[in-house]
């Protein structure tokens, strides 16, 4: 039986099978009564005999009649279980809807308690946060603003961690934690040019860490602020501007942008990062030396992969 034949959404007696099959069964009665009366020699007598000869003479359609009830009680169920399954399913679909719409509520709330604890550390933050209107683009500081997700953006992010919610998965999405590893290799990868004599290198080197932190940034909902004392740094006319007049706080910059997504992603407790993260995550960058802007000649090559495997421990 086709599930089409027993639309739930259909009353039982506009089903076209109950139709057809409940014409059917009477024609055949109807035919097989006519059939009798026909070729039958009838003189009726309303006596026992005369119903007695009645019952064996429209045994075909009688018995076409008694049989037609179970067939009908049986396609009756058959729709009665199509619309059960149904109900069953709209259920379904509401407690996915109701638990998908709570766990985006959930990590929107999460996001927004990281943050808050962010300003609680820094009441200078706090105060520039609030006279701006909510508004955190550039601020002024003495010391590094923490990089942090954007809580205004929090649903936005929700999608991109968690692209089946609605569908009823809530497990993580591989492709954001594999994006996280290729952002991390990306990173080191450039970073390659700083342990190089070329000054040209190293130059290359910024300019295409400061597209991949600030593209991935972007596309992840992670804000990262200036600092005070923030230096501009031309190269191929364009002005890159360096946090604090240091070049090395772009290898920073990376642990920064790791630490404000594991904050988030730490929301799932089945979440765990990938070596290499743990690797970057972990190295104390504080020992790198520093390459002030203007002092571009006392630069001195870094080989950070050689100074990550010597400080990191996963």
């Amino acid at each position: 039986m086709k599930k089409s034949l027993f639309d739930p959404h259909t009353s039982l007696l506009e089903l076209e099978i109950i139709r057809v099959t409940g014409g059917i069964l009477l024609l055949v009665i109807i035919f097989s009564i006519g059939a009798i009366v026909f070729n039958g020699d009838f003189f009726w007598k309303l006596d026992y005999t005369d119903f007695n000869f009645a019952i064996e003479a429209f045994r075909v359609p009688i018995g076409v009649a008694a049989l037609s009830i179970p067939i009908m009680a049986i396609l009756a169920a058959n729709h009665r279980s199509e619309q059960s399954r149904e109900q069953m399913r709209l259920t379904s679909l509401q407690n996915i809807f109701a638990n998908h719409y709570k766990h985006v509520e959930e990590f929107e709330k999460y996001c927004i308690r990281h943050f808050d604890r962010m300003l609680d550390d820094d009441k200078s933050t706090r105060e520039f946060y609030e006279k701006s209107g909510g508004v955190m683009k550039f601020m002024a500081s003495e010391s590094f603003i923490h990089t942090h997700v954007d809580p205004q953006h929090s649903r936005l992010l929700y999608k991109l961690i968690y692209p089946y919610s609605a569908a009823g998965d809530f497990g993580m999405s591989r492709d954001f934690i594999k994006s996280l590893d290729s952002f991390v290799s990306e990173m080191i990868e450039g970073f390659q040019g700083f342990g190089s004599e070329n000054k040209a290198d190293w130059y290359f080197s910024i300019e295409k860490l400061n597209q991949i932190v600030i593209e991935y940034s972007e596309k992840n909902y992670v804000n990262l602020h200036r600092v005070s004392g923030t230096k501009n740094l031309n190269i191929n006319d364009i002005e890159i501007a360096i946090p604090g007049g240091d070049v090395m706080n772009f290898v920073r910059r990376v642990q920064d942008v790791i630490y404000a997504l594991e904050q988030v992603l730490s929301f799932d407790i089945s979440y765990i990062p990938s070596s290499l993260v743990k690797k970057v995550g972990r190295a104390n960058f504080n020992e790198l030396p520093s390459w002030d802007v203007d002092s571009a000649s006392d630069w001195k090559s870094v080989n950070v992969s050689t100074f990550l495997a010597a400080t990191s421990h996963v």
